[in-house]
């Protein structure tokens, strides 16, 4: 969305900016890390080379997006106090006793981004890895990937969900993989048309620290979302080579 409000000031182009504000409130009312992550990744290549007023109405549409999510957030914790401390129905003659003090509040959104550290992947990447102590070349095969990694649910990374799966050999193949789209991304971005790099850095940061393997359909939702970022830019340098040459658009 962002991308297609740079190009111009088009009468109704102002509206587009509100369902982008509105996703991200989302994304900070998930106390996800890894939605931050992928937005840190992909916005510098797409304020890269525009004007900085642009660059400062994303700014400002983050701090009002942030802003708007603390006070839904914070109206929810009030309701979920004033709910938690009104007094219970009387059931019997019996005198009540004070209510239970409501749970100390976890803020997951703000302090808690650092304090939560890496959430244990750091211990199950450990883990991981002394498991593969005799399958680090070849892997432990693709049924693997996706199973439990001690209290993991899961590898938490696309790329050690590849070296699980088929070890160094898969993973070298991966990293070939995206190198080749990566190149064709940046040669795109220099020739005008920078979303295919923007998405492909987005998805990729996502995957770097969550979710399972992209070798494995699962059906989840990262195995089409790294495909369509790897090979989208791979079609479009194929394709269109001439094309940018003549007019640099895409």
């Amino acid at each position: 969305i962002l991308e297609s409000l740079a190009g111009g000031n088009g009468r109704a182009r102002w509206i587009r900016w509100v369902p982008a504000g509105a996703l991200l409130v989302a994304i900070f009312l998930t106390g996800s890390r890894n939605g931050w992550l992928m937005l840190a990744a992909s916005l510098p290549f797409l304020a890269f080379g525009r004007p900085i007023r642009f660059s400062g109405k994303i700014v400002l549409l983050l701090a009002v997006s942030v802003a708007i999510g603390s006070l839904c957030l914070k109206a929810k914790r009030e309701a979920m106090t004033a709910a938690s401390s009104a007094p219970p129905p009387v059931t019997d003659t019996t005198t009540p006793g004070p209510p239970p003090p409501p749970p100390p509040e976890r803020d997951l959104h703000m302090e808690g981004l650092l304090k939560r550290g890496s959430a244990g992947r750091t211990d199950g990447y450990r883990m991981l890895w002394d498991d593969l102590r005799d399958d680090r070349w070849t892997g432990q095969g693709l049924k693997i990937t996706g199973e439990k990694v001690n209290h993991l649910s899961h590898e938490h990374s696309t790329f050690l969900a590849t070296l699980r799966g088929g070890g160094f050999i898969a993973l070298a193949g991966h990293a070939l993989l995206l190198l080749l789209s990566g190149l064709s991304a940046l040669s795109l971005f220099r020739n005008g048309c920078r979303w295919p790099l923007v998405i492909f850095v987005a998805v990729l940061s996502g995957l770097l620290v969550d979710h399972s393997s992209v070798f494995r359909l699962t059906g989840r939702h990262e195995f089409l979302l790294h495909w369509v970022a790897v090979l989208i830019p791979l079609i479009l340098v194929s394709r269109h080579s001439a094309k940018f040459k003549e007019s640099h658009k895409c």
